[in-house]
């Protein structure tokens, strides 16, 4: 990471064990440990200015439905240990942070086996967004929604040092402006 002035963290693997898991792809060792190593060398250098990371909503609700069960094998709780080693290392290192909550992904690309597959919900340039502080909503969040809030968190200025969950809505998309607004919010 020499040289580095950002980063973006957006590892994950399946809630539930599957195929995926073989070799140790666990939600332990990529949500939590793996992440905890990137947050870890981010710390030491000297350029870092923003550290990025998707994880998601639930990570604070884990004993409330339908979280309780999505955290049956501890996906959120090795992502709210990977946001805890985000936020340390960037105390740590004098750098600012954003933890971005998505709801349930949907939208291509569609590698999720599930309902959004199946009716193919698409994405696009109008997609607007619900931001909230801390880990409040509950929703789908649209990938490219996500990614444009991973874009807007990384280069907007105003966008320091929080944590905010994220879901799609059937409004027009943010200019940027309105993501100034709504970082200057939180």
């Amino acid at each position: 990471m020499d040289g580095v002035a950002g980063v973006i963290v957006s590892v994950g693997t399946t809630a539930f064990p599957t195929t995926k898991w073989k070799g140790g792809n666990t939600p332990k060792a990529i949500d939590e440990e793996a992440v905890k190593r990137i947050a870890s060398v981010a710390a030491k250098v000297s350029t870092m200015k923003k550290l990025v990371m998707v994880t998601s909503v639930g990570v604070d609700r884990t004993g409330e439905m339908p979280f309780l069960i999505l955290n049956l094998f501890g996906v959120l709780d090795a992502k709210r240990s990977g946001e805890q080693a985000v936020a340390a290392a960037a105390a740590q290192g004098g750098f600012d942070y954003a933890i971005i909550r998505p709801g349930r992904l949907i939208g291509g690309p569609f590698t999720n086996l599930d309902v959004s597959k199946l009716l193919r919900v698409e994405g696009g340039a109008e997609n607007g967004v619900a931001i909230k502080q801390g880990d409040s909503l509950l929703g789908d969040c649209k990938r490219d929604a996500c990614s444009e809030a991973v874009v807007q968190s990384l280069i907007n200025e105003d966008c320091k040092s929080i944590e905010y969950s994220i879901i799609s809505t059937e409004e027009k998309a943010l200019s940027e402006s309105q993501w100034t607004e709504a970082f200057q919010k939180l």
